[in-house]
Parts: structure tokens; C-alpha cells; sequence
């Protein structure tokens, strides 16, 4: 369960895009994969819609997914940006992993699944935020 009584704090880390060509995406435990956005996915969480349905088209690209033998969404982050005037900061963005599913390694899987994306997604990027 979520502890709450944390006081919640921004952390800002920042990854030279050069470094992204030297990651590893992990290998998952058996039976689990990775998974893009497909439409449909949006229902899991209401937080969805206030951050990502104003750029649907960006979704199937950028909102990764890890799915568990069983077919369920078990860890989610994406390779996201945000904007300061003209200018895109690219970013991992709200990683979370399924309190059941904890403890496999699929956090930093999945985390190292999303940077893996920029690569192809933001390939003039300098940082990875």
C-alpha cells in the first residue's frame, strides 16, 4: 500500500542520451512481456486520462507495460517529456509496479524498457530526464 504520510518530493536525474545506446533491457521471468499502449488500457487508471489522453496519438509509442503470465498489466512507466516554452524535456514518468508483483525486478525492467524507446522516439535529445 501507498504510504501517504511521505512527504511527496520531485527528483530530478538526468541520463546523456549518448549513455541510452549502452543500457540493457532486461530479459523478463518466464512467461512475462513487455506491452505498448493499445487502446483499451486507459480504463486501468483515472490519472491516465488527466496526463496522457491529451496526446493519445503519442501512447502506443511512448506508455510501456509489462504483462504477467495471467495477461495483467503488472508495471507500467513511459517515455514521456514535458515542455517549457519551446522547449521538450524528455522523461521517464510515473513508474509503478503492481504490490504483488514486487521484489522481480520488473521496476527496472521496465524503467530500462522506457529509456530503451527514446532511442527511437526522441533521437535529438541530449538528456533523458
Amino acid at each position: 500500500m501507498l504510504d501517504k504520510s511521505l512527504v511527496y518530493k520531485d527528483i530530478v536525474m538526468c541520463l546523456p542520451f549518448e549513455d541510452l545506446e549502452d543500457l540493457k533491457v532486461p530479459v523478463l521471468p518466464d512467461g512475462y512481456s513487455y506491452k505498448m499502449f493499445e487502446s483499451g488500457d486507459e480504463i486501468a487508471w483515472a490519472y491516465f486520462a488527466k496526463t496522457f489522453l491529451t496526446h493519445e496519438e503519442l501512447l502506443a509509442d511512448r506508455v510501456c507495460f509489462i504483462v504477467n503470465p495471467e495477461g495483467e498489466i503488472v508495471a507500467t512507466t513511459s517515455a514521456w517529456f514535458k515542455t517549457n516554452g519551446d522547449i521538450r524535456f524528455p522523461l521517464i514518468h510515473w513508474v509503478s509496479t503492481s504490490p504483488k508483483e514486487q521484489g522481480k525486478g520488473l521496476g527496472k525492467a521496465i524503467v530500462l524498457f522506457a529509456l530503451s524507446r527514446f532511442l527511437i522516439i526522441e533521437p535529438d535529445a541530449n538528456f533523458i530526464f
